[in-house]
């Protein structure tokens, strides 16, 4: 299993940040149809002529005047229909800051975020209920090498470290890292963040966002949780309050 995870940050404020990360889940065998499928669909809406020719950008798409748009509407609703026929499982997981964005943790103290470890859980999940046989391959949109490396290391030692992640015994301890402008199922992870995180700070009226976020939520899965409770660990969520 391919997992592809890009985060969105959005800043209502000064210190008052909302931060979601998305995760997309990709079998293998599916994954150079979905290449193919996702560039003919760049082909038929933009007219580009390789398929990284254009960067899908959930910013560019979906702010509030691109959402205006019949085209790109349409658009995000192909995106949807490639999940469902391609049988990808998204998860996406926010979380709101009140004085600022927890990837300082990760860069000063190695500490891997509470929405990463959030997005593992799931994940994991995943794989145990669902795919039993499979491996988990975690690929991370690059940023500078500095940061690819806080990352790296700060995954492997909560993967060996903690109690909880000792058991993710199905997700591979390295991770990997892309370029979203030439990875289609990074491209989709960072629609799906986008949308996560818009509707959490403060776009959850708007009728189009909201009808995207209710259908790539319905793609997800939603885990009993790990303490065996009647609880659901669900697979889009906010973290640390109830939020609907």
């Amino acid at each position: 299993m391919l997992i592809f995870i890009d985060e969105s940050y959005q800043q209502k404020t000064v210190g008052d940040v909302w931060t979601a990360l998305a995760a997309i889940c990709v079998p293998k065998e599916s994954s150079r149809d979905l290449a193919r499928e996702l560039f003919n669909l760049k082909k038929r809406f933009w007219h580009v002529k390789g398929p990284d020719e254009i960067e899908l950008k959930g910013s560019k798409l979906l702010n509030a005047r691109g959402i205006q748009s019949p085209r790109n509407r349409d658009f995000i609703q192909e995106i949807v229909s490639l999940c469902k026929l391609y049988k990808l499982t998204p998860f996406a997981v926010a979380q709101h800051y009140g004085e600022g964005l927890e990837l300082t943790r990760l860069r000063d103290k190695g500490v891997l975020p509470d929405l990463h470890k959030a997005v593992l859980r799931r994940v994991h999940k995943l794989l145990v209920d669902k795919y039993p046989e499979r491996l988990g391959l975690l690929a991370f949109d690059e940023r500078d090498r500095q940061t690819n490396r806080h990352i790296s290391r700060a995954f492997r030692d909560y993967l060996f470290k903690s109690k909880e992640a000792r058991e993710f015994e199905q997700i591979i301890e390295t991770p990997f890292f892309y370029d979203s402008q030439i990875t289609p199922a990074g491209e989709i992870a960072d629609i799906v963040a986008y949308i996560m995180c818009a509707r959490y700070a403060g776009r959850k009226k708007e009728p189009a966002l909201e009808n995207f976020f209710k259908e790539f939520r319905d793609l997800t899965y939603n885990p009993q949780a790990d303490d065996w409770s009647s609880k659901r660990m669900w697979g889009f969520s906010a973290l640390g309050a109830d939020y609907e």
